[in-house]
């Protein structure tokens, strides 16, 4: 591969979209023949309106008659990709230069391959030739969400060998350890307690805390040997049924904030508390005594 290989015109056979914002393109020679062979690293210089462009081959070194690119839209950018993505589409020709490669995949026993955004273009190529040569491999693969992340379908193949990395939360994950959670009566926050360590790509971590409501303004006779100065009695004769239903309450925060509704009613927390507070017998449920008031005693 020359590093100034003459230009060729390639048609498009189909364009795809593979992420948010991320489109694929198969090439093909005009004439359905084969194109020049490339290995995993290779890259093409495409000609834009906005000049050369140089993109990653991210197929399959073994069809000799396709080459398959990808492409970020960068609205920020000198214009190349904005072309490709709006104005290119199956049937159109381009022109490119190429393959050439500067990033040629080592013959190795084992990799650690790392990739972030659309930099996982030339890895594609790279973890199916480590595949098949029975290399251990690892990839690790980070962007900010699983819909932004291109080719995470086509690396579902390869399992626990491909771990996700990001950096928003994936709503998927959260809804499995909520599930787990609320096996055991538990409910999932998203304010969590900064924790020290390091959380290996594809683990999760989950802190389980317990928290104690305290309405403000009420005496607090949690602590029965502590002299606490603030405590005395109050004429706000809702401390007692508030701080009870403080308690009680599936979340402690509820009392102060309030909370949104989901739109979902979750049997276990909306009802369990507040039932058994409804169905306590009142404290003079079994009436007073019957006292006369022509006795004489006092």
């Amino acid at each position: 591969m020359a590093d100034h290989a003459p230009k060729r015109d390639v048609v498009v056979e189909a364009v795809a979209r593979e992420a948010e914002s991320v489109v694929s393109l198969v090439l093909a020679d005009p004439d359905w023949g084969p194109l020049p062979a490339w290995t995993p690293g290779a890259h093409l210089d495409v000609e834009t309106p906005a000049g050369e462009r140089q993109y990653s081959l991210c197929g399959d070194p073994a069809e000799p008659g396709r080459w398959r690119i990808a492409v970020l839209r960068e609205p920020d950018g000198r214009g190349g990709s904005v072309w490709l993505h709006d104005s290119v589409g199956a049937g159109d020709r381009l022109s490119v230069r190429g393959p050439r490669n500067h990033f040629e995949l080592v013959d190795a026993e084992r990799y650690v391959f790392v990739a972030g955004g659309i930099g996982i273009t030339p890895l594609v190529p790279m973890v199916r030739a480590a595949a098949a040569r029975g290399a251990d491999w690892t990839l690790t693969y980070g962007g900010r969400r699983e819909d932004s992340m291109a080719f995470v379908a086509e690396l579902a193949r390869y399992g626990d060998r491909v771990a996700l990395d990001t950096s928003l939360p994936n709503d998927a994950v959260r809804e499995d350890v909520a599930a787990i959670a609320a096996r055991h009566g538990l409910l999932l926050s998203d304010g969590a307690p900064v924790t020290a360590g390091f959380v290996e790509p594809g683990n999760v971590r989950v802190v389980v805390t317990r928290s104690r409501a305290h309405v403000p303004g009420c005496p607090d006779w949690s602590d029965k040997m502590a002299t606490n100065l603030e405590n005395r009695t109050s004429d706000d004769y809702g401390c007692a049924v508030n701080s009870n239903l403080a308690a009680m309450i599936a979340d402690p925060e509820h009392l102060l904030k309030g909370a949104e509704g989901t739109g979902e009613t979750v049997v276990m927390s909306s009802t369990k508390a507040i039932q058994s507070y409804r169905k306590q017998e009142p404290t003079g449920a079994e009436g007073l005594p019957a006292v006369s008031s022509q006795s004489g005693g006092n």
